[in-house]
């Protein structure tokens, strides 16, 4: 199976033909925390956090659904 890096691809016709991968990112809670902040003041939307970082829009909605959870299990 042959991987492509979309940053070295000229158009998404490239991309289809192959299985493209991402690099595993880790951001730290910090992080994650004033993005979701910034996203539920509604000066970012999660997909353009997502582009931004080059992250699956998943993986930050799971971000503001984890944030979201934690506070609730605070205030309880």
């Amino acid at each position: 199976m042959k991987y492509v890096d979309s940053k070295n691809v000229e158009n998404i016709s490239q991309i289809c033909k192959y299985e493209y991968k991402r690099t595993r990112k880790v951001f730290s809670e910090s992080f994650k925390k004033h993005k979701v902040e910034l996203i539920e003041s509604g000066k970012l939307t999660t997909g353009s956090v997502a582009a931004q970082f080059d992250v699956s829009y998943t993986a930050v909605y799971q971000w503001v659904k984890n944030t979201v959870s934690s506070r609730h299990q605070i205030r309880s």
